[in-house]
């Protein structure tokens, strides 16, 4: 049977003790909320763990150790994989790089799920249509220079 949570209605069954437990097996569970609040049989799953990180500093400081320390294993087995050759295989490496890039901690540390593409010097993309276009309007004022050139040197004024 699930245990009652967190929510402000006097039946939170839980206590520090429980939340220790809670702590003990996340780490285990490598920082997977939602096995760690199944298993524990916590309602509420994310929503409960999000109060208990607003209404305790100290579990919240915990979490987000446990999930540097998660990330730092992730980051060490991709550097390995780089340095000394292809011990993982690719799927592996791409389930790294998810989770690197899909997971808040992962994003702080600069792992992004999509990447900014910018043209010369930061500036914005020219597509290749609008260097047609450029290029057609530049060889377009070039010739009418050049005919407005010639018809100076033909017609001179009187």
């Amino acid at each position: 049977m699930p245990r009652n949570h967190a929510s402000g209605s006097g039946k939170n069954k839980f206590n520090d003790k429980d939340r220790e437990k809670f702590l003990t097996l996340l780490e285990k569970n490598l920082g997977n909320i939602t096995r760690t609040c199944r298993q524990m049989r916590i309602l509420g799953g994310h929503a409960t763990i999000c109060n208990w990180k607003k209404k305790y500093p100290w579990f919240a400081e915990r979490i987000s150790q446990l999930h540097d320390k998660v990330f730092d294993d992730i980051e060490e087995n991709m550097f390995y994989a780089a340095v000394y050759g292809p011990e993982l295989d690719k799927s592996a490496i791409n389930v790294r790089k998810f989770l690197l890039s899909s997971h808040p901690k992962g994003r702080e540390r600069g792992y992004a799920g999509r990447t900014e593409i910018t043209g010369a010097e930061g500036g914005p993309i020219t597509s290749f249509v609008e260097l047609v276009l450029r290029a057609e309007q530049e060889r377009k004022e070039e010739k009418a220079r050049a005919d407005n050139g010639n018809s100076k040197r033909h017609n001179p004024k009187k």
